[in-house]
Order: C-alpha cells, then sequence, then structure tokens
C-alpha cells in the first residue's frame, strides 16, 4: 500500500487499464455466428480498448512529486536556460 495518494491513484488506473485490455482480449475470443452480436461485441471491444487507452493516458498525467520530476530533468539541457 502506498502512504502517497497520488501514486495510489496512479497504480489503480494502471490496473484498470490491465482489466479494460483483458475484457477487450476475452471479447474478442467469443465464438458466435450473429452478426448483430459480433456487431455489438465488436463495438463493446473497441470501447474497451479506447477506455484503456484513455486511462492509461490519464495515470500518465497524474501530477510526480516535484523531487522525482528534478531527477529525472538533464543537468545542462537546453531547457535550463
Amino acid at each position: 500500500m502506498h502512504p502517497d495518494p497520488q501514486s495510489q491513484a496512479r497504480e489503480a488506473l494502471l490496473g484498470l487499464h490491465r482489466q479494460l485490455q483483458e475484457n477487450a482480449r476475452r471479447l474478442g475470443k467469443v465464438d458466435c455466428d450473429d452478426p448483430n452480436v459480433q456487431a455489438v461485441l465488436q463495438a463493446v471491444q473497441d470501447l474497451n480498448e479506447r477506455v484503456a487507452d484513455m486511462v492509461a493516458e490519464t495515470a500518465l498525467l497524474a501530477p510526480v512529486p516535484l523531487g522525482l520530476v528534478a531527477e529525472t530533468v538533464p543537468t545542462g539541457s537546453p531547457d535550463q536556460g
């Protein structure tokens, strides 16, 4: 368990991302000959994949502690003035 709520939220989002991807994979394995059912399954699978991507992007946008950012910025980079 994380004492940092931001890290905890980020991990929860990434866990949701993995679950959505797994759901989309499972839907792709459903065998059905009815074209209407196939269309619905495909739409749900596509939606799961899109939501998974959005969740992953949201997790990446979650604020990172300033100390961690400072450690990842290379020294002497042109962006530092």
